[in-house]
């Protein structure tokens, strides 16, 4: 994940003004991977199983992104750049589903492992916006192949550490998803917010680093510093929120962290610094509050020998939201920017985003979601 954030703050510098292209048009190359990643989730693991080698098929994945990722920077023209930026969201999600499959085949303690990768998910992107902004600064160059490089190395780790080729059931495409919703309706609510939340980022980090950039003349350094706030702060709190979980009922837990992310995500965009780094904080601890629950959730409520199907669900509706997001968020800019300013325009749009969650977060909350009993809809 760190190499998939290190390009978000640079896609002013690099894609809006090395391309010379609009906000909206920016807005769609971060969503670009993201239609490639809903629409290959559901069959990556398919194909893994065809090989019988997950080991080489994650390995293949990884270096083909990072090959991907190196290419990028020399693309001679936008289209290019939208065409290779498509390639790599396929790469990236096929490496991902499978790690997440094998992560969830952990029969033991599954809710753990779940939650140790949702703690190693996070903190690979808080540290992308950082070192991507660094590195950004001097030159978007450095930060697209440092994302290359490092997911070459993770193709050569996955060949020499360990890879268990047992555990693993059957990842199947989006009508068995489809399917195993039918059968098993107490994963619709993991699944609308794994949605929901990647929705909201999918705003967040294509609509903030321009915000900031135009409004408070943020450099990449700084707004790599600033979603580093918030995705550390998600990091950091995982492993307690973890233990949290076993105490508390997670559906719950869900809830009312969607609830309070949602509020201060649709502020979020009326905030100015100093005071957005105290925003940044909370919503990185809302979010790991409702993150983590939304991975054990989805394994937990996996029917015996579906893990893998349940995870591919999961990562799909988490691929809509990040594709949807960019897209309804330029969408919604360059309708509201004929009538407002840009500043004011992507401070609506954030709140359009935060208050859709927050709503629906409290009306489930009343309708007594907030109860394992009730947690399918």
């Amino acid at each position: 994940m760190l190499p998939v954030t290190g390009v978000v703050p640079i896609l002013k510098t690099f894609v809006m003004d090395g391309f010379a292209v609009s906000e909206f048009w920016t807005h769609v190359f971060f969503a670009a991977n993201m239609l490639a990643a809903f629409l290959f989730a559901p069959i990556a693991g398919s194909i893994a199983d065809r090989f019988g080698k997950p080991q080489v098929f994650l390995a293949i994945a990884a270096a083909l992104d990072g090959v991907c990722f190196l290419l990028m920077p020399h693309m001679p023209d936008f289209a290019s750049l939208m065409a290779l930026r498509f390639i790599e969201g396929a790469f990236h999600i096929a490496a991902l589903s499978l790690l997440l499959a094998i992560a969830g085949a952990e029969q033991t303690n599954r809710s753990a492992a779940m939650g140790i990768v949702g703690a190693a998910i996070t903190f690979g992107v808080a540290l992308g916006s950082p070192i991507g902004g660094y590195l950004g600064s001097i030159s978007p160059l450095y930060s697209l192949s440092l994302g290359g490089v490092l997911m070459l190395i993770v193709a050569v780790a996955s060949l020499v550490l360990y890879v268990p080729k047992t555990g693993l059931s059957r990842r199947q495409p989006l009508g068995e998803i489809l399917k195993l919703l039918v059968r098993a309706p107490r994963l619709r609510l993991p699944y609308l917010f794994a949605f929901l939340d990647r929705f909201t980022v999918g705003f967040f980090v294509a609509s903030f680093p321009i915000l900031a950039a135009t409004a408070y003349d943020f450099s990449p350094g700084q707004i790599g510093g600033h979603i580093a706030a918030f995705m550390l702060t998600m990091g950091l709190l995982c492993p307690f929120v973890v233990k949290l979980s076993k105490k508390m009922s997670q559906t719950q837990m869900l809830l009312w962290g969607s609830l309070v992310y949602g509020i201060f995500f649709a502020t979020s965009g009326f905030v100015s610094p100093p005071t957005l780094m105290v925003w940044m904080f909370v919503l990185g601890a809302a979010s790991a509050v409702m993150f983590i629950p939304t991975l054990q959730l989805s394994a937990d409520h996996a029917p015996d020998g579906h893990v893998g199907t349940s995870m591919g669900g999961f990562t799909s509706a988490g691929a809509l939201g990040f594709l949807t997001g960019p897209l309804v968020s330029g969408a919604l800019f360059s309708l509201l920017s004929h009538w407002f300013s840009s500043t004011l325009s992507y401070g609506l749009v954030l709140l359009f985003a935060g208050t859709l969650e927050s709503v629906l977060a409290a009306y489930l909350l009343v309708r007594g979601y907030a109860t394992e009993k009730t947690a399918s809809f």
